[in-house]
């Protein structure tokens, strides 16, 4: 279905806009804001304003009307100046908003694919990564003093095909230090659990980057990929290293360059992990 056929069966009968909406549209005229000022002066909202009746005819209302709503606390606009904002924002010349974005159920994918639009080379030809090759559900386990972590990322198709949407569950268990503890039942069974979301993709360095946001809590953590998967072949995987990163470690107050180098590097070690599939069929549809 044609883009402005969408708009009109899909945008213009919305009742209103959802928060999470409101925040988008908001995020991406700001953002084209910014990105018309790039090398000349910096567009006013009543250029933005004037911007979106050339393209769609439609008005804004007052001179003041846009700055208002996306800085200030001023409701979103009446239907048809709604429908227009987001017909321009999704234009193929402004392109500062997916509309599989915007109508999507829950916050989504508008990052990875602006993340992939910068680290895009320019290159004529640059064929899109075989990322379906890496689907499935893959384990990871380390074990450090008397706890034993267990990590599984469930690696899924997005219906843009340079992202991967991921699962992760992370549990924690102690390792039983004897065959019995006295008042201790079930005393390997898991005492911490955390269920993460996000997505990943593929640069043109043949890496790969994880961004994952803990459900419960909202703290972030990410993934990058640190062993050569030769991903061009299209061949699935059974294995790969990736090395997790969230908070900074801490060195102290060693100021040696020698010595927190150590430090860091020790720590680093324990953050490598070895993924093996553990699932040869795991799921792999478009999300």
């Amino acid at each position: 279905m044609p883009l402005r056929a969408r708009i009109a069966e899909e945008v213009e009968g919305l009742a209103d806009w959802s928060e999470r909406q409101t925040r988008l549209v908001k995020t991406a005229l700001r953002g084209y804001q910014s990105r018309t000022a790039e090398g000349r002066r910096k567009l006013s909202w009543q250029g933005v304003q004037s911007d979106i009746r050339d393209v769609t005819g439609v008005g804004m209302g007052g001179k003041d009307t846009l700055r208002q709503f996306v800085e200030g606390g001023r409701s979103a606009p009446v239907a048809e100046r709604r429908a227009a904002i987001v017909r321009f924002l999704t234009h193929p010349e402004v392109d500062a908003l997916s509309l599989d974005e915007f109508l999507a159920p829950a916050d989504s994918f508008h990052a990875p694919k602006r993340l992939l639009e910068y680290l895009d080379p320019g290159f004529d030809g640059m064929p899109d990564c075989p990322l379906p090759s890496l689907c499935g559900t893959y384990e990871a386990q380390r074990e450090r003093n008397d706890r034993r972590h267990t990590i599984r990322l469930v690696l899924q198709q997005h219906s843009d095909a340079r992202v991967l949407t991921v699962q992760e569950t992370h549990e924690k268990t102690r390792i039983p230090q004897s065959a019995g503890i006295k008042g201790k039942k079930n005393f390997a069974e898991a005492y911490m659990r955390k269920e993460s979301k996000g997505w990943c993709v593929f640069t043109p360095e043949d890496n790969i980057l994880f961004f994952l946001k803990e459900e419960q809590y909202g703290a972030n953590h990410y993934y990058h990929l640190v062993s050569d998967v030769d991903i061009w072949t299209g061949k699935p995987r059974a294995s790969f290293v990736l090395l997790r990163y969230d908070y900074p470690h801490n060195t102290g107050s060693v100021d040696h360059n020698t010595v927190m180098l150590s430090l860091a590097m020790s720590e680093l070690q324990n953050d490598a992990l070895f993924f093996r599939k553990i699932e040869a069929e795991a799921p792999c549809h478009v999300v």
